[in-house]
């Protein structure tokens, strides 16, 4: 690969040619649109010829980052092209969009100022076939990160492309469907929803990725036009703009300290009126004056609130709002199985393993993801459920890490009177017990195996392995 001047379409044809003679059914490859932000101000500030040398150092980082078989063109003055082929999963892209906005946000200009990159993705087959089309849907989603605040990378319709991905990957047949007729992203979201929620956490190699497209999946579902989210302890500003999905965006100029400062005024009013999944309509009378004059101003009709709850604190809330006159409604019943969807994908969301375990003990907590029983990591000193594997994860969509183990896994609302964890003895650090019990949140007969969890500093923290044995209890479930 070489440096390729704007002008070259020659080399732009090159990925025209690849794609249009792919042969292979089951090929992944990516198309990359990356724009130097701010490169005007370079060109101003220290003349076009340094601005051309700053360039090249970006091709040579983009060079070495890339396979040989891969083709990079550079379209005009700041703005490359990659084809990246055979990725083999859509993590790969991600990553490297992730890599590239790294290494060349670290390039130094002048004066205490360094580049920043937006990057826009998309893919082949789900987004097309041809070069055209796909690297239309890349610059629109470069664009796109560019008016979220910069120094970002979006991947074409995000949140509807994962939930298409995982039909090419696990439902060939299915997606072969949708493609023919047109209409594969008009899936069911009520029966899909959870699954694809679950697979995106599980595949994706960034969590606040996997949330943002989640919040855009619930928006769709919703019917609704923004979403965002904020944690208790604010967010760093790279997190901010990712989990801040909006088809009416936000503003990160001289506006955003404004209306940051408006939404942690909104969050903290809302919290304090509601303490479960709401929806609330402006117009409704028992509305607090100040949270529906917020609305009113921001041109917000509806809004849903779904405060995130962790250890009994709380800890975050995803805010969902409608900014047309069409009212939406959600019958109770389908707000409250919402409800327990998001607590589902809260689950995952704080079941970060760095939270709670030390980097050298990170691959041992892993490993329990290759079990075929369920594990849950519980803190005696709270009864709190500090960890779940995969194996459990995909047993309930009621269980909520950090929520009571009585609750989540036993349906009780006071500890259990003859709490198996009770009888590990704390002075033996290979103490253990065992007792057949029933897994409320698994829906299961298990036999459970208790000891001491002997890589947490703590000693406190138990390990809990659940078997399911339903197959041999008498009278199954019912029992």
């Amino acid at each position: 690969m070489k440096y390729y001047d704007y002008l070259d379409n020659e080399e732009e044809n090159k990925i025209k040619h690849v794609l249009e003679n792919e042969t292979k059914s089951d090929a992944l490859h990516g198309i990359i649109v990356l724009g130097v932000d701010n490169y005007v101000i370079v060109n101003e500030m220290y003349g076009r010829q340094y601005g051309e040398y700053i360039l090249r150092h970006v091709n040579d980082i983009i060079l070495d980052m890339f396979r040989g078989s891969d083709i990079i063109v550079r379209l005009r003055g700041d703005e490359f092209i990659i084809l990246s082929r055979n990725i083999k999963e859509l993590g790969n892209i991600e990553l490297l969009a992730s890599k590239l906005i790294k290494y060349i946000s670290n390039v130094y200009v002048k004066d205490s100022f360094y580049l920043t990159v937006s990057v826009g993705l998309s893919l082949y087959p789900i987004h097309g076939k041809e070069y055209s089309e796909l690297k239309n849907k890349a610059y629109q989603s470069m664009l796109r990160a560019q008016s979220n605040g910069k120094n970002n990378y979006r991947l074409y319709d995000s949140a509807r492309t994962k939930a298409l991905y995982y039909d090419y990957l696990f439902n060939k047949p299915r997606y072969e469907i949708r493609m023919k007729n047109d209409g594969y992203f008009d899936f069911n979201m009520a029966e899909e929803f959870n699954d694809i929620c679950m697979n995106m956490f599980r595949t994706c190699r960034d969590s606040l990725s996997a949330m943002n497209s989640i919040m855009e999946l619930c928006c769709m579902y919703l019917g609704f036009q923004r979403a965002y989210m904020f944690e208790e302890e604010e967010l760093s500003e790279y997190a901010s703009k990712m989990l801040r999905y909006a088809a009416q965006g936000y503003e990160f100029g001289k506006d955003s300290k404004i209306r940051r400062a408006l939404t942690e005024d909104l969050q903290a009013r809302l919290v304090e009126n509601y303490s479960e999944i709401t929806l609330i309509n402006i117009k409704d009378e028992d509305v607090d004056e100040e949270i529906k004059m917020t609305l009113e101003d921001e041109g917000v009709s509806q809004l849903l609130f779904f405060p995130i709850y962790h250890a009994d604190e709380f800890k975050a809330g995803c805010i969902f709002e409608n900014m047309t006159d069409e009212i939406v409604t959600i019958e109770d019943a389908e707000l409250q199985n919402l409800g327990r969807q998001l607590h589902a994908v809260q689950a995952y969301y704080f079941n970060s393993r760095t939270k709670y375990f030390g980097k050298e003990n990170i691959a041992k907590i892993d490993a329990f993801d290759n079990l075929g029983a369920c594990v849950y990591l519980i803190d005696l000193n709270t009864h709190g459920v500090i960890y779940a594997n995969d194996e459990a994860m995909n047993c309930s969509n009621e269980l909520c890490v950090g929520r009571k183990c009585y609750e989540t896994l036993a349906g009780k609302d006071s500890p259990c009177e003859k709490c198996p964890l009770k009888k590990l003895d704390p002075e033996d650090p290979h103490a253990t017990t065992v007792c057949d019990s029933y897994n409320y949140s698994a829906r299961q007969w298990c036999r459970c195996i208790y000891s001491w969890l002997d890589v947490y500093e703590n000693k406190n923290v138990a390990i809990m392995l659940a078997v399911d044995i339903s197959d041999y209890v008498e009278g199954g479930i019912d029992s």
